[in-house]
């Protein structure tokens, strides 16, 4: 692996990680735009080395992916099926994947790789058919895209798959470590989820009267209202801003 990274492909790194695929897919500077923003409202923690470790075994596992996705000679559309691919099996390990070892052995484990060729497969055909003869590029870059592929059954071994997850616990990105443990997030989920979404209308509306909110808490608060009323659940990113907050708060605004 080159010993160098752009900012741009940090942002991808990450993203991917996130599962957040059709953010990458939308282009480095849009992707990057969009991973410094979410840092901003977050204000993560400053990184430390077990952060480093992880972050170059994402770099590693994502340009051995891009070298063996084009091995696999689909004829266009690398850096999606890469993205896609990654997110996938991020998604479906709970961010297992045993960054350690790859840190550790600078590369992947077998099975590892087998398991990103018989993804990739997978996700070259939910492109091209879902894209409908449309353009697969532009297909890729909306999140429905991302929703359906997300949901999609894919025949893998089990076992080898386990025998490269981490038994730590998640290794989570910058974009999302010190999120608290699994008891935590359940608990902000279920506070999150008890909340209808005239009450999440009424405080974005609440805070913009009386400016008594920052701008992207009064937005946060506002897009939780439209998951609500969609009965959707919240991002992994949205989840650690709208817990830092309910933290920082003491619970939720009323008034």
């Amino acid at each position: 692996m080159s010993q160098k990274f752009t900012k741009t492909d940090l942002a991808k790194f990450e993203h991917t990680w996130d599962q957040k695929p059709h953010t990458v897919s939308r282009g480095a500077e849009k992707n990057f735009v969009e991973f410094m923003a979410e840092l901003a409202e977050q204000r993560p923690a400053l990184p430390n080395e077990t952060d480093f470790r992880n972050l170059i075994a994402r770099a590693i596992l994502f340009r051995r992916a891009e070298k063996l996705v084009q091995a696999q000679n689909y004829g266009g559309y690398r850096a999606n099926i890469v993205t896609y691919s990654l997110a996938w099996l991020s998604h479906h390990t709970a961010q297992k994947i045993d960054l350690e070892r790859i840190w550790r052995t600078q590369s992947l484990p077998p099975e590892l790789e087998e398991a990103i060729r018989v993804v990739s497969k997978a996700t070259y055909d939910h492109l091209v058919n879902g894209a409908q003869g449309g353009n697969v590029t532009e297909w890729a870059k909306k999140e429905k895209c991302w929703e359906k592929f997300r949901t999609t059954e894919i025949s893998l071994s089990s076992s080898p798959l386990r025998s490269v997850m981490s038994q730590q616990g998640a290794s989570r990105s910058a974009g999302t470590r010190r999120a608290g443990d699994g008891h935590q997030q359940a608990e902000a989920y279920a506070l999150i989820r008890m909340v209808p979404a005239d009450e999440w209308f009424a405080i974005s509306g609440w805070a913009k009267e009386t400016g008594n909110l920052e701008p992207w808490q009064r937005s946060l608060a506002y897009s939780l209202g439209k998951l609500a009323a969609q009965n959707k659940e919240p991002s992994t990113n949205r989840f650690i801003r709208v817990r830092g907050y309910l933290t920082k708060s003491g619970g939720l605004v009323s008034g």
